[in-house]
């Protein structure tokens, strides 16, 4: 079963850099994220999962799945190499949430 996570948003000076500084606000990933209703995606999103069950996994987040498809889209990259950019850079973390490990080990977008 799904779990809302609605209140997404994460402001880009609070957004945790491990080697100090803060995000540029003028990001065009920072803009991104800022402008998309996310509350919106998320109740639509929340709404395609069923009850829970015994059998599969947690889905992701809607910003998650919607950042990275977003990403990946403008960027025009294959699944794993949208995964490496998401990793590797912090302004792409802010446009859909900080969880790095889950999608550095997930088949995010298979």
């Amino acid at each position: 079963m799904y779990k809302n996570q609605e209140h997404q948003l994460i402001m880009p000076d609070d957004f945790f850099l491990p080697f100090g500084g803060v995000l540029n606000k003028e990001d065009r990933w920072v803009i991104l994220a800022q402008i998309i209703p996310w509350w919106k995606v998320e109740e639509h999103y929340a709404a395609t999962f069923k009850k829970a069950t015994a059998k599969g996994t947690k889905p992701f987040s809607a910003r998650l799945a919607l950042g990275a498809l977003i990403i990946q889209q403008r960027q025009g990259t294959s699944d794993r190499e949208t995964v490496l950019q998401i990793t590797e850079n912090p302004y792409m973390h802010e446009l859909h949430e900080q969880n790095y490990d889950r999608v550095r080990s997930s088949n995010l977008l298979s």
